[in-house]
């Protein structure tokens, strides 16, 4: 009976793999007509379908049917591209690149800082990408909340260009591959956040309002910490810099619980808003520029630098005394027992 048992439960196992779409490896389709992905993929159980590369043409009709996976996690569109205007009607793909990654862009920046802080990071799930004028980074997000995008752990797309094309818009992943590169870029917070080892780039707010992150290691791969970067992550009480980094954004950490944190000799620039006070170690020997926003008086900078506790490396306490930011602050040269105000 031991021996009918074990071959029932192996012919069983035999014909479950052998149902199409039950295994969770990587499900290659080739799409040649705009609309027809959902007959390319007819044989498959949409339920069992984890992970799909799409090549050859893709429009609205057919970006709909892939949101419509419902476990639906890795998915590759750097062999795809969207449907020509070989039809008289306009492609609805033109109209939302118009609307969107026009109009909006412009909009967006004319927004107060105060404003784009408490709106557009309420949500980490409404965005679209584009090209950013910001040093260092090369996308940003635009806010829209009147779509729903199809959430994903990976998007692999060919190029950094491709970041503008609105077929990304239909998707919201945790991470996107730049295939041409090699870059990983961070586009949210994952649910479960272990380590950010690859990561070359992070996108604006990645991390905004998450309240389950005590601690964060950025790897030396990254050299941009973008705006709204941790904001609001009440949790978060270590950040460890392995170096490289030169750029850290606007409100990057305000809201956190940090009350030290350490910085690199790489780090050229900082605003002035990237951290609500506490204790700052600099190892860079010269001091970086500080970046204040245009709301900002006189007496709001003096209040908000002397909030920050500025250890500095030995022999570049004068080089930071006489620099009209860092003055303002409580400096304290590395080794020294005392601090200077």
């Amino acid at each position: 009976m031991k021996k009918i048992g074990i071959k029932l439960c192996l012919v069983f196992l035999s014909v479950l793999f052998a149902l199409p779409g039950s295994a969770q490896a990587t499900i290659n389709a080739v799409n040649q007509k705009p609309g027809k992905l959902h007959k390319v993929l007819k044989n498959r159980d949409k339920n069992f379908i984890y992970s799909l590369k799409v090549e050859g043409v893709v429009n609205p009709e057919d970006l709909s049917y892939i949101t419509s996976l419902p476990n639906l996690r890795s998915l590759d569109l750097s062999g795809a591209t969207k449907q020509e205007k070989t039809n008289k009607k306009p492609s609805v793909l033109s109209g939302i690149a118009g609307k969107f990654i026009g109009t909006n862009l412009n909009y967006t920046k004319q927004k107060s800082s105060n404003g784009f802080k408490t709106v557009a990071f309420k949500s980490s799930t409404d965005h679209y990408f584009t090209k950013s004028t910001s040093p260092g980074a090369f996308m940003e997000y635009i806010h829209n909340s009147r779509m729903n995008r199809k959430q994903l752990d990976t998007l692999t797309i060919l190029r950094e260009s491709d970041l503008r094309n609105p077929i990304v818009a239909y998707f919201d992943p945790y991470f996107i591959k730049i295939k041409s590169s090699n870059k990983l870029i961070l586009n949210k917070c994952p649910k479960q956040v272990q380590n950010l080892d690859g990561v070359t780039d992070i996108l604006n707010g990645a991390f905004a309002n998450t309240s389950t992150i005590s601690s964060i290691t950025i790897p030396a791969t990254v050299s941009y910490i973008p705006n709204y970067c941790f904001y609001g992550c009440k949790s978060l009480e270590t950040v460890n810099i392995q170096g490289n980094v030169e750029f850290i954004g606007k409100y990057a950490f305000a809201g956190t619980s940090i009350k030290s944190i350490t910085l690199p000799a790489s780090v050229k620039t900082i605003w002035l808003s990237s951290f609500d006070g506490g204790d700052i170690k600099l190892l860079a020997p010269t001091p970086p520029e500080i970046k204040t926003s245009e709301g900002d008086t006189y007496q709001n900078q003096c209040e908000k630098l002397r909030k920050w506790t500025v250890e500095v490396p030995q022999g570049a306490y004068y080089s930071y005394n006489g620099n009209d930011m860092w003055n303002k602050t409580t400096l304290k040269e590395s080794g020294a027992k005392g601090s200077t105000s």
